[in-house]
């Protein structure tokens, strides 16, 4: 039957006759695996299958089984776990207590402390955000912590997603210059290293050449090749513009600089020659150099033109009352 009615080339070579393995299962088709793994010995059966490799009908004689083994079939499922309307309730019901306790701050940390319950501390939140890190989508306690006062603790608890919340105002921080504690983690590394800067800079102000500021700063003598003005990145130094202007600064050539304090230390340099070169059309340096410069812009711009306008214009922003 094979030689004289088969279209397939494959089985008239082997006279028909195949042995499959289990784990060929998912590269047959179905309806024909089907029929080979999971009929009978002696069954005979013709099948339809439609698909672009073995499209067609298939006359199928199962000779023999053999080799059973068990075998499983593995799935995974997912399931969301969701507290019951039970649960909800009874969260609820503790934190509406704790609400009721907690009229203000200092009862507040009391109860907290009673209950050991660990506080989430959120810093700067802006009138019109609409998360809160850590708790999630919290509309609803931005526009109570605006509408509260400092020590103000809210009489109902929010529900945030899956959380309970109970929010209470520690600080409002009012328009007008940063307070010192505020500006400190900003500024205190700043300002450290530029009073470092000075007192390195003391140490070697009245040097008179390169070796004698390297010896009294303990450090050694380094020498740079081919800096180039359009990048402010020093080579074993680092990112260092102040240091880059004043090697092109013509009055420096061939003598020793007044110490320069700089992002990662102080620098005293003496620039040995200065020379300019043509900058041919499609200067990869430049042209990465224009992206950056028009990338920055891209961002600055838009920021300056809203500062200017909270300047000329008198406009007081009330969305956060209605949103």
């Amino acid at each position: 039957m094979v030689l004289q009615f088969s279209d397939d080339q494959g089985s008239k070579q082997t006279a028909g006759e195949y042995d499959f393995a289990f784990s060929q299962y998912p590269q047959l088709s179905k309806e024909f695996a089907d029929v080979t793994f999971y009929g009978n010995a002696g069954d005979k059966k013709t099948v339809k299958v439609d698909n672009q490799s073995y499209s067609g009908y298939h006359y199928i004689e199962v000779v023999n089984q053999k080799n059973f083994e068990p075998a499983f079939k593995v799935a995974q499922f997912s399931k969301a776990i969701v507290p019951s309307d039970e649960t909800v309730q009874r969260q609820n019901g503790i934190a509406s207590q704790f609400a009721a306790e907690s009229r203000t701050k200092k009862q507040f940390d009391e109860n907290r402390k009673k209950y050991n319950y660990t506080p989430l501390v959120a810093t700067e939140i802006k009138p019109l955000d609409g998360m809160i890190n850590g708790i999630g989508t919290s509309r609803e306690v931005v526009k109570w912590v605006y509408s509260a006062k400092p020590g103000d603790v809210a009489e109902a608890p929010f529900q945030v997603e899956d959380k309970i919340v109970v929010p209470v105002v520690t600080r409002v921080y009012e328009k007008g210059p940063m307070s010192v504690e505020k500006a400190r983690p900003l500024v205190e590394s700043i300002i450290r290293n530029q009073e470092k800067g000075k007192l390195i800079a003391a140490k070697a102000k009245y040097a008179t050449n390169i070796e004698t500021a390297a010896q009294v700063t303990g450090q050694q003598v380094l020498r740079e090749d081919s800096i180039m003005f359009s990048t402010p990145f020093i080579p074993n130094v680092g990112q260092e513009p102040k240091v880059i202007g004043a090697a092109f600064n013509k009055a420096l050539l061939g003598k020793i600089s007044t110490p320069i304090t700089g992002n990662g230390g102080v620098f005293v340099i003496k620039v040995e020659n200065q020379s300019a070169i043509p900058n041919p059309a499609g200067d990869i340096g430049q042209q990465q150099a224009e992206i950056i410069v028009g990338l920055r812009r891209a961002y600055s711009d838009p920021r300056i033109i809203n500062e200017i306008l909270k300047k000329t214009v008198k406009i007081k922003d009330e969305r956060h009352k209605f949103f």
